[in-house]
């Protein structure tokens, strides 16, 4: 008959197959933001860059708050363009980066 203190070293060892297994999850997850949020960033730059090709000009002058809001404005819609995956490149990266994470985490 097993008593308790017979169990207690297989409810370790599954207790830290569940850390690590949270660890991992939670590890993948913030590797995912992080390529998501890299991408967000290169569309702003992106979005920036085209907008920069516009001639200046026009019937009203742009000020501090006009420039401010369309920088703003960029930055969103980066960040919904990187959010929908539409471009991809979030999501190339992410697989990238998890095959060369996959043999490290094998050792």
């Amino acid at each position: 008959m097993q008593t308790n203190l017979d169990l207690l070293p297989s409810i370790m060892l599954s207790s830290q197959d569940n850390i690590n297994a949270n660890a991992s999850s939670k590890d993948k997850e913030q590797l995912k933001e992080a390529c998501n949020e890299f991408e967000a960033i290169l569309l702003g730059h992106l979005l920036r860059s085209m907008k920069a090709t516009i001639p200046k000009g026009g019937f009203l002058a742009k000020g501090t708050a006009t420039k401010l809001f369309e920088e703003m404005l960029d930055d969103q819609l980066a960040r919904e363009i990187a959010k929908s995956s539409s471009l991809g490149l979030g999501r190339m990266m992410l697989q990238e980066l998890a095959e060369k994470e996959a043999p490290k985490s094998s050792k």
